[in-house]
C-alpha cells in the first residue's frame, strides 16, 4: 500500500511539472515571457502558488528548464536530418530546413532558447550549456564536412577557419528565417502556408550551400 501511494504522489509530482512546463511553453509562444506568472501558472492548473514554486525555484529557474528541454530535442532533430541525403551538400540543406521547421512548430522552445535573456546567463546552468553545445556541434560536424570534403589536403587549421566561417554564415541565414517567420513580419506581408515557406527556404538554402562549396572549391 505504501509503495502504490509513493507512486501516486510521484506520478502526480511529475504530471504537475509536466503542465507548468507546458502553460510556461505555450506563453513563451505568444512571446509574453516576460509576464510569466507563477500564480497565473497556478491559478490555470488549479493548486497552491507554493506548488509552482517546489518545482521552479523562479522564473529563470523555468526558462532555463524550457531552453534546455527545446535544445535537446533540437539536437536529436538536427542529427536525425542528416541521415537520408547522400551527399554533405544535401545534409546541409536538411539541416537547416529542420532548424526552420523545428521554429516553425516549437515558438515557445524556440523563443526560450535563443531569447536576449538566456544568452548571458547560459554558463549559470550546467545542464541547458551542455544542451546547447549539442545542437551546436551538430551544426558545426555538418558544415565541417562539407568543407573537408570540398578541400581534402587544406590544413586543419584552415578547415577550423572555413568551418567557423560556414556555421555563422548558414546558422544566419536559417535563424533569421526562422524570427522573421515566428515573429510575424514575414507571415503578416506574404499569406503563403509553411509548407511552402520551408520549400522557398529549401531553395534559398540550397544555392547559399553552392555557392559556399564553390567558393571552398577556388
Amino acid at each position: 500500500m505504501k509503495l502504490k501511494n509513493l507512486a501516486r504522489k510521484k506520478k502526480h509530482y511529475l504530471d504537475l511539472k509536466s503542465e507548468i512546463l507546458k502553460i510556461a511553453i505555450e506563453s513563451v509562444a505568444c512571446g509574453i515571457d516576460s509576464e510569466l506568472s507563477f500564480r497565473k501558472i497556478a491559478k490555470q492548473l488549479g493548486v497552491q502558488h507554493n506548488s509552482v514554486v517546489h518545482h521552479f525555484k523562479s522564473k529563470e529557474n523555468l526558462l532555463f528548464a524550457i531552453a534546455t528541454e527545446g535544445f535537446i530535442n533540437f539536437s536529436q532533430i538536427l542529427k536525425e536530418a542528416v541521415l537520408k541525403p547522400k551527399s554533405r551538400k544535401a545534409q546541409l540543406v536538411a539541416m537547416g530546413t529542420a532548424y526552420l521547421n523545428f521554429a516553425l512548430k516549437n515558438p515557445g522552445y524556440f523563443r526560450a532558447m535563443f531569447g536576449p535573456h538566456l544568452s548571458q546567463l547560459k554558463s549559470s546552468d550546467p545542464e541547458l550549456l551542455t544542451a546547447s553545445n549539442l545542437a551546436y556541434a551538430a551544426l558545426n560536424q555538418a558544415c565541417r564536412h562539407v568543407v573537408t570534403e570540398a578541400l581534402p589536403k587544406a590544413s586543419d587549421l584552415k578547415i577550423n577557419k572555413l568551418t567557423q566561417n560556414m556555421v555563422l554564415q548558414n546558422w544566419s541565414l536559417v535563424h533569421g528565417m526562422a524570427m522573421l517567420f515566428i515573429d510575424g513580419p514575414v507571415g503578416y506581408h506574404f499569406q503563403h502556408s509553411h509548407r511552402i515557406y520551408k520549400n522557398i527556404c529549401a531553395n534559398i538554402l540550397k544555392n547559399s550551400v553552392k555557392e559556399l562549396y564553390s567558393s571552398l572549391a577556388c
